[in-house]
């Protein structure tokens, strides 16, 4: 079961748009440090905690040391480390140079909320 724990108070930046529908998505900070949706593996990703509905509505982000929810995009096996798809959606990596926003403390498949282990880390060669 999915639950919440809070290592670190969440981090609070402004929306880049209505993500009302991202709660649990992974999001990556924008060149105007606002948060929006991630699109990939590529860059440091976090988990968004809230529904801002609007641009500059307050974005709250998970912080490593934290438990949160995350949405899947895939197949999850406890232990695997996640990182972002296209979507925002947590999927597995064993990609050099992907990065990962934690480590599943649960397993599940597609559209499951599992929880994570928030921790900034990048897949090592």
């Amino acid at each position: 079961m999915s639950q919440y724990l809070q290592g670190v108070p969440p981090m609070a930046l402004k929306a880049a748009a209505d993500l009302s529908t991202k709660q649990y998505f992974f999001v990556k900070l924008t060149a105007s440090r606002k948060v929006n949706i991630a699109a990939g593996a590529t860059t440091p990703v976090f988990v968004l905690q809230n529904k801002p509905d609007a641009a500059d509505d307050v974005a709250e982000l998970a912080m490593p040391g934290s438990t949160t929810k995350v949405k899947l995009g895939g197949t999850v096996t406890y232990g695997d480390h996640l990182t972002s798809d296209s979507a925002g959606k947590a999927i597995v990596t064993v990609t050099n140079t992907n990065f990962v926003g934690g480590i599943a403390l649960e397993s599940g498949v597609t559209d499951d909320l599992i929880e994570m282990l928030v921790s900034h880390l990048k897949v090592a060669a």
